[in-house]
């Protein structure tokens, strides 16, 4: 068989070329490709009765995409919206979990602080025709960030839930004893959550996941979306563009480790040969790709 026809030389493709240079995508769009192609993979070797090396590109035909996903939804309990994310999600049946949601989503969409998440208001939020919110950030400096009505609809149906006047100033997201989380509130929610999350998808389970992460996921996003670093400024309240400089750079950091990753060392004195030929174990140069530390946690802004 021709070196040419075998499935390493695509994934190397897919990875080095199409997902960094073409499409441009961050570290963590690397680190999901990842994880749906090992699952893919595997169920192709058993599917087929053939070693991960034996594979070719031939052999993910449709019959075998499709059978994939039929394997996620009914043998992996995946519904078919999520089958490919492979993400468990927030039990919204109670209270607890519909108050989760609504910050998770608010935390996410409006980049806040956790200071600012737990000191939001009632007051704060403008939930009708144009949903907006007021947040209160470092030194009391006011900004405004318009909501999505998504998310607006989230938080009017928890305020609702609990009864209180969107004109009064009772905090929006409180414990279970009706007063106002506490940092360490947050971080606790975080982590319940990741961990269930880490069941599906294992490599969140070796990851500090705390409030700024999100604050930093929705900037870096948002860069990716093509917003100007000054709208992303104002977005997350930074004294200077500077410090919004800062994720521009740490987001072409994090690329160039995620891919370096995935590439076997190799000595200076060695003939430069195509990654797909040097090694055959495609499952385990998957595998090295998030075998790093985040590099989000210790270098985020």
């Amino acid at each position: 068989m021709k070196p040419d026809s075998t499935l390493g030389r695509h994934l190397h493709t897919f990875f080095h070329e199409y997902l960094t240079t073409q499409r441009n995508v961050s570290p963590h769009t690397v680190l999901a490709y990842r994880n749906a192609l090992k699952l893919l993979l595997r169920f192709a070797m058993k599917r087929l009765g053939k070693g991960v090396e034996g594979l070719v590109f031939e052999d993910l035909a449709v019959d075998t995409v499709l059978g994939f996903l039929d394997h996620l939804e009914h043998e992996r309990g995946n519904t078919v919206a999520t089958r490919n994310a492979r993400l468990d999600g927030i039990d919204r049946s109670t209270p607890e979990g519909r108050r989760d949601y609504a910050l998770v989503a608010f935390a996410y969409q409006t980049g806040a602080r956790v200071q600012e998440i737990i000191a939001l208001r009632a007051c704060d939020l403008q939930l009708d025709v144009l949903s907006q919110v007021r947040i209160w950030g470092k030194g009391r400096k006011e900004r405004i960030v318009p909501l999505w009505p998504k998310t607006a609809a989230l938080l009017r149906a928890w305020i609702e839930e609990r009864k209180v006047d969107p004109r009064g100033t009772a905090t929006i997201f409180v414990n279970l004893r009706g007063r106002p989380l506490s940092r360490w509130g947050v971080r606790y929610i975080l982590k319940k959550h990741a961990r269930g999350a880490a069941a599906a998808c294992p490599t969140i389970a070796g990851k500090r996941v705390h409030p700024h992460v999100i604050r930093h996921t929705m900037a870096v996003h948002a860069l990716e979306s093509g917003v100007d670093t000054s709208a992303i400024r104002d977005l997350l309240g930074h004294e200077s563009v500077e410090t919004t400089w800062r994720y521009t750079r740490l987001r072409m950091e994090m690329k160039r480790k995620a891919i370096e990753a995935c590439a076997p060392s190799r000595a200076a004195d060695e003939p430069s040969v195509p990654i797909w030929r040097r090694d055959p174990d495609l499952l385990a140069r998957l595998e090295a790709i998030g075998r790093r530390r985040d590099y989000v946690e210790s270098h985020a802004p």
